[in-house]
């Protein structure tokens, strides 16, 4: 089935593949996650022992030795993909901010992360302004 807001709407959930890492195919799922008064989020997910299986240095990650800062060495590739991807909808769907990392909801200020993301960040943030979209990759 097509990847979109119909389909969304009428499964509420998608599940597929997604060629990352050189040619590798993962599986992914996609969901919209709605609160009453609060924005929508539009959630794209890799499974980690799905994404461990194409690149070993994932290892246990975030736990132990596998979630200190070496992980940016294989996480950076991966979220600059993702931030690609997150590029590409805005040119069709535009939104204010997008998150991408291990486990990334939680709450901010929209209005200051706009400004400024947080010096250190573990997930990178695609930052929404003037019809332009802004990258602010994680740094630990």
């Amino acid at each position: 089935m097509p990847l979109s807001v119909s389909s969304l709407k009428e499964f509420g959930q998608l599940k597929g593949t997604v060629e990352i890492f050189a040619g590798s195919s993962v599986v992914c799922g996609c969901f919209v996650s709605q609160i009453d008064g609060e924005p929508d989020w539009l959630v794209f997910y890799l499974p980690l022992g799905a994404l461990a299986r194409v690149e070993p240095a994932i290892g246990g990650y975030p736990f132990g030795e596998a979630g200190g800062d070496s992980s940016l060495n294989w996480r950076r590739r991966l979220d600059n993909w993702l931030a690609s991807v997150g590029i590409n909808v805005f040119s069709s769907a535009r939104f204010q901010a997008a998150m991408i990392g291990f486990e990334v909801y939680g709450e901010f200020e929209m209005d200051e992360l706009k400004k400024m993301p947080p010096n250190k960040r573990r997930v990178g943030y695609l930052l929404a302004a003037d019809d332009q979209v802004r990258y602010e990759p994680a740094n630990r």
